[in-house]
């Protein structure tokens, strides 16, 4: 990222900062230039908000590559693996926002959301009043002010009102006209398990989760899919262990225990059982750039 342009950031993601009932992670604005590559990092606990002002971009999210141009906002989830690339001939200008809310109402339906607009080309939304209420709270924190906690808290409870009523009101492609009761619930089960893959302890809590037992949900999607659960879920694990190395930002042994890995011996050999190679050659074949810190070797690996 060019030290040269604009950025505003009031970051407090180490120590997230309480206003109503939301934490508030980060918050500011990013001007582009023509070269401008911010590096794929991971969010955590938090949901995101990018409002492009002006200019066009691309989001990368786990992969999947979104245009964003402005108008559009992007709202990515928990746990993403995030990167933007500015166009290099209409340089993008964004404002960002990072939160969590502790409001049960509003939390059901972000899960819902979460659930349904899992794929990354959903995720764009369109409000004109978020941009505004964003460069109020980023204004707030550029001096203290008269009662500026409970503006802050009203903000943050405007914007995520107006994310949640963006997503109510979109409209979602129906999965098939043809597709039979099963492989709807299997595509849900997919959803689910992707948009809940650091949470998910064991399989019977997903079965649970679609009020069947095991044996029946494995049942059927071994026969709808051809996989088994278990291959489903390890593959979205593994696969997203590889960014995970990419990135170069955490352990082996942090993103075994993210992926719910028993120890750091087990999530290695399925991995090199999966791919191949271990996770320390598979760094070695993609060693994260400068900026990036490096990951221990562990005797484990």
């Amino acid at each position: 990222m060019n030290a040269k342009n604009y950025h505003i950031n009031y970051d407090f993601i180490s120590t997230p900062q309480p206003f109503g009932s939301s934490y508030l992670y980060q918050v500011g604005k990013m001007f582009c230039d023509r070269t401008t590559v911010i590096p794929s990092h991971t969010h955590v606990d938090w949901f995101e908000l990018t409002v492009a002002l002006s200019g066009k971009g691309t989001v990368y999210t786990n992969r999947e590559r979104t245009p964003i141009e402005e108008g559009d906002i992007l709202l990515s989830f928990p746990y993403d693996i995030h990167k933007i690339v500015s166009d290099p001939d209409a340089p993008l200008k964004f404002s960002f926002l990072s939160f969590r809310t502790e409001d049960e109402d509003v939390k059901k339906n972000f899960d819902e959301i979460f659930q349904t607009f899992y794929e990354s080309d959903k995720r764009i939304f369109h409000d004109p009043a978020i941009a505004p209420l964003t460069e109020m709270l980023i204004s707030e924190f550029s001096s203290p002010a008269y009662a500026q906690g409970a503006l802050v808290a009203a903000l943050l409870q405007a914007i995520t009102v107006l994310t949640v009523r963006a997503f109510l009101y979109k409209q979602v492609s129906p999965i098939s006209n043809h597709a039979n009761p099963s492989e709807v619930l299997c595509h849900k089960v997919m959803r689910y398990i992707d948009s809940h893959l650091f949470a998910i302890e064991n399989l019977t809590q997903v079965a649970a989760h679609f009020h069947h037992n095991y044996s029946y949900l494995s049942a059927k999607f071994k026969q709808t899919t051809k996989l088994t659960l278990t291959q489903y879920l390890t593959d979205k694990k593994l696969e997203r262990a590889k960014l995970l190395i990419k990135e170069g930002k955490l352990s082996f042994t942090e993103i075994a225990a993210l992926l719910r890995y028993a120890s750091l011996y087990s999530f290695s050999k399925s991995f090199k059982l999966h791919f191949g190679i271990s996770p320390r050659e598979y760094q070695r074949l993609h060693r994260p750039t400068p900026q990036n810190k490096p990951i221990p070797k562990t005797k484990a690996e």
